[in-house]
């Protein structure tokens, strides 16, 4: 909701920025909650690879699904796994906030056609 302009409900940011910046909070989070790790010297492969430490859900649908992809990452440089992360992403966190009554969803025209605008606040 940060990039979000409140009047407009348009991004401050591209959708690309956004999507990457929404796949690396998903990879922190999971990070924060020891499932996943970045690997050391001491560790078997090369440094600074994605280690996927704990499998058991989250406990959130989101993060559940993001722990998935990153398991398939595994191995792999963490740049690797942002863009993945991110996709769709954005517009399952604005649903999420919709539903919970945060925010509201509006339609409009852009152009002649008619879009499902970015949310706006109630």
């Amino acid at each position: 909701m940060l990039v979000t302009d409140d009047a407009s409900g348009r991004l401050s940011a591209s959708a690309a920025q956004v999507d990457v910046a929404l796949g690396g909070a998903n990879l922190l989070e999971l990070t924060l909650m020891n499932k996943v790790h970045l690997s050391g010297q001491w560790d078997r492969g090369k440094p600074g690879r994605i280690i996927v430490r704990d499998l058991s859900p989250a406990g959130d649908e989101v993060l559940d699904a993001a722990l998935g992809i990153v398991s398939a990452h595994q191995g792999k440089k963490p740049s690797a796994v942002i863009r993945p992360l991110g996709k769709n992403l954005r517009r399952t966190l604005y649903e999420r906030l919709a539903l919970s009554g945060v925010i509201r969803a509006r339609q409009g025209r852009i152009l002649g056609v008619f879009v499902d605008s970015t949310l706006a606040q109630h």
